[in-house]
């Protein structure tokens, strides 16, 4: 269901991103906003996260004000298992570590 898989992204993003991703539980829906670090240029995550088969929404796209939502994203849980929510999840964060050097632990331990 919807919850599980919205829990199950959650769960991967704190594992993944630990504290560098901030987001609110949604109350419907079927996406997760996330705010990232100012230094981490969303548009540019999108380009090369679409090369490695990892679907998401650049904050830009999002907002009425493109530059206001350069660092923030929408994940969707819907369509994906959750096995693939855990796996995009920590591709995109690796992806991340490699482009903008955060974030530097995934589940409390050093990349």
């Amino acid at each position: 269901d919807l919850k599980s898989k919205c829990d199950t992204m959650i769960e991967s993003l704190e594992i993944e991103f630990g504290s560098i991703a901030e987001y609110d539980y949604p109350k419907g829906g079927i996406f997760l906003w996330i705010t990232l670090p100012e230094s981490i240029n969303t548009n540019k995550l999108y380009e090369i996260a679409v090369l490695n088969n990892i679907t998401l929404n650049p904050g830009s796209e999002w907002v009425s004000n493109p530059n206001d939502g350069i660092h923030k994203l929408r994940l969707c849980f819907a369509h994906p298992t959750k096995e693939v929510i855990k796996e995009g999840v920590r591709k995109l964060a690796q992806i991340c570590f490699e482009e903008f050097g955060i974030p530097q632990i995934r589940a409390n331990k050093k990349r």
